[in-house]
């Protein structure tokens, strides 16, 4: 043969295996198609209506949903070609996540913007654990420009560690922190273990864009600008449960009250009892429902007057003392046994870790129960001591008895009741 008929021939080869390349990939496809038709039929999921499979795969989602692939609802994307598209159809299996700011930050960006675009309009529930660095800002700012979508929001430094480096500065937010409203943010949540310092303008700021933010709750932060530049009063009219904890730094949580309108507020949780609360409780309308307060942490290791805090809370339910002092737990037993006017509405009592160092106390508790029995029907007493004598203690069966729900526990177990054994 001649150069041009061999080359003639092998463009013919050529010309047939392409041919037969499309063929094949015609083949792959068709096969594909049907092995997924196959395995509709199989699938018992695929058989039911998308909206039952739906409400399935949303029942399987975690209380906290992290990114990772091996994760629900990621792993739902992995299974098969059915189950990934009705995974990515429920904007509400992608409304709650989990973001852990100390696994690698390559990518992470790119992961929390596929999934908070999966959520579509839903309204958004956020957990960011961690700390927030230059690598991963970029993640705080796609936060952001969510934020008329987020309802609740935790950010959470547990895993901080910031021993060696005094001047360290923790910054929630990242570095700008969100620039419009949050309108439907309902619960903020900020803290850790151990306490960080903190600056307060941002979270000033985010509480001014949060007008219908339902709870608040902050731990373990010491924010150091709190005083003369907030001189203008925050409203949070719709919020319902404050809760500050940090018993090193009780004096900004003064400072906070003094900035703070919460006109609904029936749940207040405080680090320690101070009259410089008084101010911002008499602000409250209607007053609290629900008062919980670290005795031991008041500020100078005075014992606080109870009486001026409990007489502005007419409506109280549920009052909860931690570490109160031989005289607190004086005046307290004294005011429910002889007062009925204050706090007339309690109906569940709380001491934790309570120092009752004699019987004496204890028969003032008896005389406390026993005057406001009808009302008052919890009393859970955490006892780092047990002084009350048998003649107390079958006073205080007595009332168990008559179904006053009465728990006095050891402080070191929790448990059982004392009450209840021989």
């Amino acid at each position: 043969m001649s150069i041009s008929e061999l080359e003639a021939r092998i463009e013919g080869f050529s010309t047939e295996i392409e041919r037969h390349k499309e063929v094949l990939s015609e083949l792959e496809r068709s096969k594909s198609h049907a092995q997924r038709q196959l395995n509709a039929l199989r699938d018992p999921l695929a058989r039911i209506p998308v909206e039952i499979s739906s409400e399935i795969f949303l029942h399987c989602v975690p209380t906290r949903s992290s990114l990772g692939r091996h994760h629900i609802p990621t792993l739902f994307l992995t299974i098969c070609h059915g189950w990934s598209d009705i995974a990515v159809s429920i904007p509400a299996l992608w409304a709650a996540i989990y973001i852990d700011l100390s696994e690698a930050a390559q990518g992470l960006e790119t992961t929390v913007g596929n999934w908070l675009e999966r959520a579509r309009g839903h309204l958004l529930d956020v957990c960011l654990m961690g700390l927030m660095r230059e690598t991963n800002q970029q993640v705080a700012e796609l936060i952001w420009q969510y934020s008329g979508q987020l309802k609740s929001l935790d950010i959470d430094f547990a895993n901080v560690d910031a021993h060696g480096h005094e001047d360290f500065e923790y910054r929630p937010l990242g570095d700008s922190g969100p620039q419009h409203p949050l309108p439907f943010l309902r619960t903020l949540t900020i803290g850790g273990h151990e306490e960080l310092g903190c600056s307060w303008r941002p979270i000033h700021r985010l509480l001014s864009l949060a007008p219908h933010l339902v709870e608040f709750e902050a731990s373990n932060m010491s924010f150091h600008d709190i005083p003369s530049p907030f001189v203008t009063e925050l409203v949070l009219p719709n919020l319902r449960r404050l809760e500050l904890s940090n018993a090193a730094a009780l004096e900004w949580h003064t400072d906070i009250l003094r900035w703070f309108s919460t006109p609904r507020l029936q749940n207040l949780s405080l680090p320690g009892a101070s009259q410089d609360a008084v101010p911002f409780l008499q602000r409250l309308s209607p007053p609290l429902r629900r008062f919980r307060a670290n005795i031991r942490t008041s500020p100078r290791g005075m014992n606080p007057r109870l009486q001026p805090i409990l007489q502005l809370m007419p409506t109280l339910t549920h009052l909860e003392l931690e570490f109160p002092s031989r005289d607190s737990e004086t005046e307290l037993f004294t005011i429910l046994a002889e007062d009925p006017s204050m706090v007339p509405n309690l109906a569940s009592l709380s001491l934790v870790n309570a120092n009752i160092p004699s019987d004496s106390i204890w028969k003032m508790l008896v005389r406390a129960v026993s005057a406001r029995h009808h009302k008052l029907r919890s009393i859970r007493i955490n006892s780092l001591t047990n002084e009350a004598s048998e003649e107390t203690l079958a006073a205080l069966r007595a009332l168990l008895a008559d179904g006053v729900d009465i728990q006095v526990l050891r402080w070191y177990d929790f448990g059982p009741n004392l009450l209840l054994s021989e």
